[in-house]
C-alpha cells in the first residue's frame, strides 16, 4: 500500500505539471493515444507497483484527466447548459460504471476489478477530454493526418505480417479494432478527395488502399460496419452519386479481375472458408462467428448476471468476469470467458440499463446533431457529415464488438465540434 500511495502521489504531480502544456497544445493528449493504439504499445508488460498492474497508458490518463476535472468541476459548480447533454449523459454512464468499479475492488480484489474497468476508463477519459477542450479551427485537419498515418503504418505492418505468416484466418496480423481504424482513416480521405481538396502523400495509399485491406484482413465484423457505411454516403451526399456510382462500377470491375487471376490463391481459399464459417449455421459440427456470439449474448442476458433487479438497472461489479458456454467444432459444450462481442451488451452487463440506455442516447444524440448541423451549416459542413458517417459505423461495430478509446476520441471530438459550430452560429446571428 505505501508503494501504491507512492506512486499516486508521483502520479498527482505529473498532472499538475502536465496542466499547463495540454491547455496549450491539446491535439497532444490524442495524438500520443493514437500512437500507443496502432504501435500496440499496450502489449508492453506493465509494471508492477504495489499490487498493481501500471501501463504506460495509465499515466497518459492521468495527465487527461488532470484537464478535464477542473472544467467537470466548473460545470457542476456553475450549472449546465442545453449544450451540455451529451456531458450529463457520458457522466451518469461514468458514476454507474465507477461504482461497480469499486464494488469490484470490494468483492474481489483491485487488480482484479482494474483489468475490467481499464478499457471503460480509457474510453470515458478520452471522450471527455476529446469533448471538453477546445480546439482551434485547424484541428480536424491535424486530426486527419493524425488517422491517416495511423492507417499506413498498420498497412505496413499488415504487410509485414502476411510475408511471415501467410494469410490463415487464424493468423490475421491486425486486430479487428485496427481494422475499423483503417475503415476510417479510409472514409476521412474519401471525403477529402470528393471535396477537391488537396491529397497529401499519405492518403493516397489509404484512399485506393483500405477497401482491399479490409477483405483481405478478413474481419467480418468490420465488413458490415464498411457497408453500413458506404450506404450512407449513397444517403448523406446526394451531389456525389454519380461520382460514388462510377467508382463503384470501378471497384467492382477490379475485384471482380482480381477474383478471376487469384481464384486458386491462399488468399482466395482464405477469403472462401472465412465466407463459409460466417454463414454457417449447423452448431452440430463448427458454430460460425455470428452464431457463437447470438449463444453468449443469450447465456448473458438470462444468467446469473442477469437475475436481479438491481444487476439489471445498475449491472454487476467489474472483475466478475464474462463466463459462458459454447459449442466447439466436435460438438462438446465447453465454459469460455472472454468479453461479449458486443459493446451495448457488455456495457448492460457492467453498468446495466442505466448505462447502456445512456451510451445509445449518446450516440443517436450526437448522429442526429451532426447531421442537423451538416444541412444548416455550409462552412462545416464537410466535417460533420463525416464525423456523421464515422459514428455511424461505430454504432454498427459496436453491435458484434467492443470499443476502443480511439473510437471515444472520434465521438469526443464531434461533441466538440458540435459545439463550436453551434458558438459560431451564435456570434454569427448576433453580429
Amino acid at each position: 500500500m505505501l508503494v501504491a500511495g507512492i506512486v499516486l502521489v508521483l502520479l498527482g504531480l505529473l498532472s499538475i505539471f502536465s496542466v499547463n502544456a495540454l491547455e496549450k497544445r491539446p491535439l497532444l493528449v490524442p495524438f500520443l493515444a493514437v500512437i500507443y493504439y496502432v504501435c500496440k504499445l499496450g502489449d508492453l508488460p506493465p509494471i508492477a507497483l504495489g499490487g498493481i498492474n501500471v501501463f504506460i497508458m495509465d499515466i497518459l490518463v492521468v495527465a487527461a484527466a488532470s484537464v478535464i476535472l477542473p472544467k467537470i468541476y466548473a460545470k457542476l459548480k456553475f450549472g449546465f447548459g442545453r449544450e451540455d447533454y451529451p456531458l450529463l449523459l457520458i457522466l451518469t454512464l461514468s458514476l454507474v460504471a465507477f461504482g461497480n468499479f469499486l464494488l469490484g475492488v470490494k468483492t474481489f480484489d483491485i487488480q482484479s476489478s482494474a483489468n475490467e474497468f481499464r478499457s471503460y476508463l480509457y474510453y470515458v477519459v478520452f471522450l471527455l477530454y476529446a469533448a471538453l477542450v477546445k480546439f482551434d479551427t485547424k484541428s480536424w485537419n491535424k486530426i486527419e493526418r493524425m488517422w491517416v498515418a495511423g492507417a499506413c503504418y498498420i498497412f505496413v505492418m499488415a504487410c509485414i505480417g502476411y510475408a511471415t505468416s501467410g494469410f490463415a484466418t487464424s493468423d490475421r496480423p491486425v486486430s479487428s479494432g485496427r481494422t475499423l481504424f483503417i475503415l476510417q482513416a479510409g472514409v476521412i480521405a474519401v471525403f477529402a478527395w470528393i471535396n477537391g481538396r488537396r491529397i497529401s502523400a499519405f492518403m493516397w495509399p489509404v484512399l485506393f488502399g483500405f477497401l482491399p485491406f479490409i477483405l483481405i484482413l478478413q474481419h467480418r465484423s468490420v465488413w458490415i460496419v464498411t457497408i453500413a457505411s458506404i450506404i450512407s454516403f449513397y444517403f448523406l451526399l446526394p451531389r456525389f452519386r454519380g461520382i460514388l456510382f462510377k467508382t463503384g462500377v470501378m471497384a467492382f470491375v477490379l475485384t471482380a479481375i482480381v477474383v478471376m487471376v487469384a481464384y486458386d490463391t491462399p488468399v482466395a481459399d482464405e477469403l472462401r472458408a472465412s465466407y463459409k464459417e460466417a454463414v454457417r449455421t449447423d452448431t452440430t459440427k463448427k458454430t460460425s462467428t455470428f452464431v457463437w456470439r447470438i449463444m453468449g449474448w443469450q447465456d448473458f442476458l438470462t444468467g446469473e448476471q442477469m437475475d436481479a433487479p438491481n444487476k439489471v438497472l445498475f449491472g454487476n461489479p467489474f472483475g466478475t468476469g464474462f463466463e459462458r458456454e459454447m459449442v466447439t467444432s466436435n460438438g462438446s459444450v465447453i465454459t469460455i470467458d472472454v468479453q461479449p462481442h458486443n459493446f451495448y451488451i457488455q456495457t448492460l452487463l457492467r453498468a446495466g440499463a442505466v448505462g447502456v440506455v445512456c451510451l445509445i442516447l449518446l450516440n443517436l444524440y450526437v448522429l442526429r446533431q451532426l447531421l442537423a448541423q451538416y444541412r444548416q451549416s455550409d462552412k462545416i459542413s464537410n466535417t460533420m457529415v463525416c464525423l456523421g458517417v464515422l459514428n455511424l459505423g461505430m454504432m454498427v461495430y459496436y453491435l458484434v464488438y467492443g470499443s476502443t478509446y480511439t473510437e471515444g476520441i472520434l465521438l469526443g471530438f464531434s461533441i466538440s465540434f458540435l459545439r463550436q459550430s453551434k458558438e459560431e452560429q451564435l456570434e454569427s446571428s448576433i453580429a
